[in-house]
């Protein structure tokens, strides 16, 4: 189930009722409040030669 859907049931979202702004903006809160994913297995390939690929990045603008 996604993230918003649950968020929006226990905030007392139903079908077919209309949403005042408070509760859009309490789900949206409960969505944002979440904890970040952990790093995949490709950024944290890149974590060594992070400085490297900002310096070609910034010779590169």
């Amino acid at each position: 189930m996604h993230v918003e859907v649950e968020a929006a049931r226990l905030c007392g979202v139903r079908a077919g009722v209309e949403l005042p702004d408070e509760l859009v903006g309490e789900v949206g809160e409960m969505v944002k409040a979440r904890p970040p994913p952990p790093p995949s297995d490709a950024w944290q390939a890149l974590v060594p030669v992070r400085d490297r690929i900002e310096v070609w990045l910034r010779a590169n603008a």
